[in-house]
């Protein structure tokens, strides 16, 4: 069965660059790409992922119009730059916000995964998920968002890294993309376990980290510690050095990176500009 990836699109050169990296990192699967468009008819900000500001009002016709001509231009330089017949490539134009069109779109194509470019509303490097991209994190818990940063260079991934404090026991089906990509690339899970102070993890914690192990039983593991203070400088830090191709965190409620998508957080993020990001969500949310 083909797999199902949505990838919204407002025609700039972040959205292009996370089509391009969907295509090459699934280049041996099938797949059904939905490159989705959302517009509205009035006023609005750079938080919407629609065309540029206008100061006068524009009938719905026009931005309909615009949003499907532009769409037929992406779709005629997809098909001419991917001759893989493995991929097929489709258009949706949409009067809706973001995250309602993503969510209809989720539920009529049976969407697997959600591939998004990072820009911030001012385009600038630091604000590395951009508002679009985290506030999809934020508010798409049906199915996983892997983030593109801005001028990335596809490379083979030959390690993801992981970060947990194996604080909350793990569900098979909550990590089942993670260890879809690692088979696929054949890469490596670098778990990373962030701590503060003590090293020696509770008889929970371990209980917890046997059950990743059972999950990840396919896969070449490896087990890393870390004392930092801050979570994000270490993952950052880690990942950098390393030249790691993936970060992979579960974003569940109580766990380890629930406050990932404060503000702070995420700006922080931004450092690291070569690197996706791929949030894996729990259907308990």
């Amino acid at each position: 069965m083909n797999k199902k990836i949505l990838v919204p699109t407002d025609f700039s050169k972040n959205a292009w660059q996370a089509v391009d990296y969907a295509t090459k990192l699934f280049l041996n699967e099938p797949c059904d790409f939905y490159m989705l468009n959302v517009f509205q008819p009035q006023a609005y900000t750079s938080n919407d992922m629609m065309m540029p500001e206008s100061p006068e009002m524009i009938p719905y016709d026009t931005f309909k119009e615009i949003s499907e001509s532009n769409l037929a231009e992406l779709l005629e330089k997809l098909e001419v730059k991917n001759s893989n017949r493995r991929h097929a490539f489709y258009t949706v134009s949409q009067f809706n916000s973001l995250i309602d069109g993503i969510n209809e779109c989720v539920d009529k194509y049976k969407i697997d995964l959600i591939v998004m470019g990072t820009q911030g509303a001012s385009g600038a490097v630091e604000e590395f998920f951009g508002t679009n991209t985290a506030s999809v994190m934020e508010n798409i818990r049906s199915r996983p968002v892997l983030a593109i940063p801005e001028n990335l260079v596809f490379m083979p991934t030959q390690e993801i890294v992981f970060p947990t404090d194996f604080s909350i026991p793990f569900q098979h089906h909550e990590l089942q993309y993670l260890s879809d990509i690692a088979h696929l690339t054949k890469a490596r899970i670098a778990v990373l376990h962030v701590i503060k102070k003590d090293d020696t993890l509770t008889p929970e914690q371990e209980e917890n980290k046997q059950r990743l192990e059972n999950i990840f039983a396919e896969h070449e593991l490896q087990y890393h510690v870390l004392h930092d203070s801050e979570v994000t400088k270490a993952v950052v830090n880690f990942a950098e050095s390393r030249n790691s191709g993936m970060i992979a965190f579960l974003n569940r409620e109580h766990s380890f990176f629930e406050n990932l998508f404060e503000r702070p957080m995420v700006k922080k993020l931004s450092r690291y500009a070569r690197v996706p990001i791929l949030a894996l969500h729990s259907s308990q949310d």
